[in-house]
């Protein structure tokens, strides 16, 4: 899947969009690899984790609390 993308990407002019559909970290993987071959640093490449981390937890929490919302009107 990582080289079809490399080469699609090799192919065609950008802008570029991907994104996840099974959950598989290969979203994530290519994403880290991408910036790491642009020149993104460690330390950036950390920074952009654990950003990318808070804000998943933040989008989780806002879900739960919609579902429990719901789940109270009932």
């Amino acid at each position: 899947v990582v080289a079809s993308a490399c080469k699609s990407m090799l192919q065609n002019e950008g802008p570029y969009y991907f994104h996840c559909t099974e959950g598989k970290d290969r979203t994530g993987f290519f994403a880290v690899m991408l910036e790491a071959l642009m020149g993104a640093t460690n330390e950036e490449l950390e920074e952009e984790k654990a950003r990318k981390s808070t804000q998943s937890m933040e989008i989780m929490q806002r879900f739960i609390r919609k579902e429990q919302s719901t789940k109270d009107r009932k």
